[in-house]
């Protein structure tokens, strides 16, 4: 029989951990799956993984790299908090739901963020303290932004709001 999930907490502070093949049959990653693998430094998702649970890449301080399949349709929230090595990352258009607090949450070497043009909304505390990310464009469509959304981002430069924005909420760009 193939895996199809990586259960809840899964390789919970697998602290040895450096990379992971997750096979092709995998289609969920649950709840805190990796979380507190300080040495995981790469992963790449299969296509075919639907959803990526809450905290799923949380405290993964060396994770450098990750791709995110076309295939997945659904981020938890705070799933890649405290990536801090983390770069780059796309999120792409087959997202239809994301984790509403925290996602990038500490991601402080973080530059390079790409984000649905789907999405409606950036909530709470997305990118609080992303403090290496200099420019971020909001796709049009996006109607909210949430609390302290990109508080402590002390280098961001140039940020491009949409004329769809309705709510810009509290602390939202507080440094």
């Amino acid at each position: 029989n193939a895996v199809t999930e990586i259960g809840d907490w899964a390789f919970f502070k697998c602290t040895g951990l450096t990379n992971i093949e997750i096979p092709d049959s995998v289609r969920t990653i649950g709840n805190n799956a990796f979380y507190a693998c300080f040495n995981l430094v790469d992963i790449d998702i299969p296509q075919g993984v639907a959803s990526i649970g809450e905290h799923a890449f949380s405290l993964c301080y060396d994770l450098e790299v990750i791709h995110i399949p076309d295939s997945v349709e659904t981020i938890g929230r705070g799933a890649f908090s405290f990536c801090e090595s983390l770069t780059h990352i796309e999120i792409p258009e087959s997202v239809i739901t994301i984790g509403s607090n925290s996602l990038f949450y500490e991601c402080d070497h973080l530059t390079d963020v790409k984000i649905p043009d789907g999405m409606t909304e950036i909530g709470d505390g997305m990118f609080y303290g992303c403090s290496s990310l200099k420019h971020f464009e909001i796709p049009d469509g996006v109607t909210s932004i949430g609390k302290s959304a990109f508080q402590s981002c002390g280098n961001l430069t140039n940020i491009e709001l949409p004329n769809s924005i309705e709510v810009i909420d509290d602390f939202a760009f507080t440094d």
